[in-house]
């Protein structure tokens, strides 16, 4: 088997945050008839990943390791999202 550590490593991460968004997306298109995330609404989900991430399951169990590249693959996944919709509203909040 080919072993590939840097990927193992951070590619959970990575599709955590992608594949988070674009549920969160099909969700707000579903129930609540809202076709697009706005930035704001995206920086948002993105830290609240990365805090519970990072933060909040390194203090529940040893099994979980803080590591700050863990954010920046969280981040990389939301750019990922980001080019892959089709629908984004780049205004930073909507009224």
């Amino acid at each position: 088997t080919l072993e590939v550590s840097f990927i193992d490593n951070y590619l959970d991460p990575f599709c955590l945050s992608a594949l988070s968004l674009h549920s969160i997306n099909l969700e707000q298109k579903y129930f609540f008839k809202k076709s697009k995330l706005n930035l704001s609404e995206i920086s948002l989900l993105v830290l609240f990943l990365c805090f519970v991430s990072e933060f909040v399951f390194p203090h529940l169990s040893n099994q979980f390791t803080a590591d700050w590249i863990d954010c920046m693959s969280i981040l990389i996944g939301s750019v990922w999202f980001l080019f892959t919709s089709k629908k984004i509203n780049f205004k930073l909040i909507s009224w």
